[in-house]
């Protein structure tokens, strides 16, 4: 299984025009994987990923800094 990042790194790399096999030869991944990436609809399933690691930041403050 593929982690966040590298189905991000080809998903970028697909939207470049990086052919399938060298975006496989970049990332470390199968062509087959690839192939499978470009179609799903993975961005979705990236954002999807992100809101719920951050668990409910809905705090909009800007960072202080020097304050602890």
């Amino acid at each position: 299984m593929l982690n966040a990042l590298t189905r991000h790194d080809i998903q970028v790399l697909r939207r470049a025009e990086v052919p399938q096999e060298k975006a496989a030869l970049l990332t470390g991944a199968s062509v087959r994987s690839v192939r499978r990436i470009d179609s799903s609809n993975g961005y979705e399933a990236a954002d999807y990923r992100f809101e719920t690691c951050l668990g409910g930041m809905e705090d909009d403050r800007p960072f202080q800094r020097g304050k602890m």
